[in-house]
């Protein structure tokens, strides 16, 4: 496995594309800042782990620069590292999945940062060990009926908000005005809904989400791309696009 990674690295830092957008990550942001950065998504992807009740496909998070205002998060992320040595000996569940979480979550963008700082899918594998550490803990604080009914309870709960979940992705629309509501200050968020609306014909709507996401970020250049293609289109036709 480690002579893969060795050949799998090798060959994206000899790649001109892939080194060139290796040294664009690396400029976003300073270590220092980083840190702040993804000690703020590691507080947030375990608030959607414990808390699934606002899942967001693209969530708005802010490129820190410092801790300026970063107290919560902070605290929160050295209150667990407490409690991961604390509890490496007496119940190492608990040690082992704060440490596989932190492992999963903060080292791999300190020195390339990601645009997107976090992702919930990012706690596909780093989730796992929570799971395992919970589970140990009901089975050791509950008796068998009360734990059965536990378990009942918490497989009903989750399998309810992934049915609720999943009506958000019954269209590209739903989806991405679910998003927008979220995230409602993210250019790209807008332009995805934006050109969602397309495909519907709800080109007034499309316009209105276009230009939105050009007033938060005008450097969007898929925005523009689509609000120019749009009024062309509508030239074209002689404003025929218009519902």
């Amino acid at each position: 496995m480690w002579a893969v990674s060795v050949c799998a690295v090798l060959f994206f830092i000899s790649s001109d594309s892939y080194f060139a957008q290796m040294q664009q990550s690396a400029a976003l942001n300073g270590l220092h800042g980083n840190i702040a950065t993804q000690i703020s998504g590691f507080a947030y992807l375990l608030r959607q782990w414990a808390l699934p009740l606002w899942l967001n496909i693209d969530p708005d998070l802010p490129l820190r620069t410092g801790f300026t205002g970063q107290l919560l998060p902070l605290f929160f992320f050295i209150a667990a590292f407490v409690v991961m040595l604390v509890f490496w000996r007496r119940r190492p569940w608990l040690g082992f999945a704060l440490a596989w979480v932190m492992l999963q979550l903060i080292p791999l963008y300190l020195f390339l940062p990601r645009l997107d700082i976090a992702n919930e899918r990012q706690m596909y594998l780093a989730g796992w060990p929570l799971f395992l550490a919970m589970s140990i803990e009901l089975t050791l604080w509950l008796n068998a009926a009360t734990l059965r009914l536990a378990a009942a309870a918490l497989l009903i709960t989750l399998v309810s908000l992934t049915i609720l979940r999943n009506q958000v992705y019954g269209s590209e629309i739903s989806l991405w005005e679910d998003t927008v509501a979220k995230s409602p200050n993210k250019a790209r968020v807008h332009n995805n809904l934006g050109y969602a609306y397309l495909p519907a014909h709800r080109i007034d709507e499309a316009r209105r989400e276009f230009s939105t996401a050009l007033e938060l970020d005008p450097q969007l250049y898929q925005a523009r791309y689509n609000l120019l293609r749009l009024e062309h289109e509508n030239e074209k036709t002689g404003g025929t696009l218009r519902p």
